[in-house]
């Protein structure tokens, strides 16, 4: 995480301070570890006023990187977002037809392939099994013949038996590959928008990165960077709050809808599949971006009352 990742760097630094005499380097970890104040407070303590301003200048170039991604992180998430409104409703869709049976066995063993995978791997298991006497043992041969020429150390790319093995080695290869491709609306492509959910809205770790910045900056009485770095943030959380609670809001609805169809016509209608629940949707609608440090907030209110 990032939060590891920091006090790593931290560490470093505190070991080549302490035992390495080493202040160059100390800072440098410091500066990839975005403790800027901590960093300025060493080189200022060592008078070493060329790494109290490499201290600075990160600061102020992650600021502003930061601020550019802000935006990106936005869209990113908006476009997430409204791809896994789309998948969700597959995904409920194949669980809807598939039937509970079929669901509940995918959960016990962790696939991640719909009911047309399930039966692809079946009949996949049926052509090599032994119920073909002819294939069981061309099988059989096929190892053996295999094993015998690897052994001798002898290659015979054109002979007749290992061309006659290698077209069943093909069709093989090509079943595996119709295998490996993913159904609209599975459960591996629905857990992949989740993960990227979760990767662009900002967690605690990078919060507290941002609300550090933006201390700093203000110590340095950059004022306006600082406040640009605040407005910039909260305008980013509110984006994706609207993004998401727009798409509970559309969710709450079609379910209501459904629901009054099940009572008015049965549980047979095109909309029932949205009344299944699935365990992720708690998790991604509970999904928030985290707070900065509420002093900021005050600071700037504080500020803005007294210009």
């Amino acid at each position: 995480s990032d939060q590891s990742k920091r006090q790593i760097y931290s560490d470093a630094a505190r070991i080549l301070v302490d035992y390495g005499d080493d202040l160059i380097g100390a800072v440098d970890n410091l500066v990839q570890a975005e403790c800027w104040s901590e960093g300025h407070r060493i080189a200022t303590l060592y008078s070493r006023q060329d790494l109290a301003k490499r201290c600075m200048d990160g600061a102020i170039a992650f600021a502003h990187t930061s601020i550019e991604n802000f935006g990106d992180r936005s869209a990113e998430f908006e476009n997430a977002n409204r791809k896994y409104d789309e998948v969700l409703k597959l995904r409920k869709q194949n669980i809807h037809s598939e039937g509970p049976e079929l669901v509940s066995e995918a959960v016990e063993t962790g696939s991640l392939f719909s009911a047309a995978s399930t039966s692809s791997n079946m009949s996949l298991r049926s052509s090599t099994s032994t119920s073909s006497t002819g294939s069981g043992v061309s099988s059989v041969i096929s190892i053996k013949s295999s094993t015998t020429f690897q052994m001798k150390g002898i290659e015979a790319p054109h002979d007749r038996h290992r061309s006659k093995f290698n077209k069943g080695k093909k069709k093989k290869q090509q079943k595996n590959k119709r295998k490996s491709k993913q159904k609209p609306g599975s459960e591996e492509e629905l857990q992949g928008l989740v993960g990227l959910l979760k990767t662009t809205c900002p967690n605690t770790e990078y919060a507290d990165t941002i609300s550090q910045t933006i201390h700093f900056l203000i110590f340095l009485q950059n004022l306006s960077l600082a406040k640009e770095l605040f407005a910039a943030y909260v305008r980013m959380c509110s984006e994706i709050d609207k993004f998401r609670l727009e798409r509970m809001a559309s969710h709450a609805k079609e379910k209501a809808e459904a629901e009054l169809l099940t009572r008015t016509q049965g549980d047979q209608h095109e909309l029932s599949h949205l009344l299944v629940d699935l365990p992720v949707e708690k998790e991604v609608d509970e999904l928030h971006c985290a707070k900065l440090d509420p002093t900021l907030s005050e600071f700037f209110d504080l500020l803005h009352a007294n210009q």
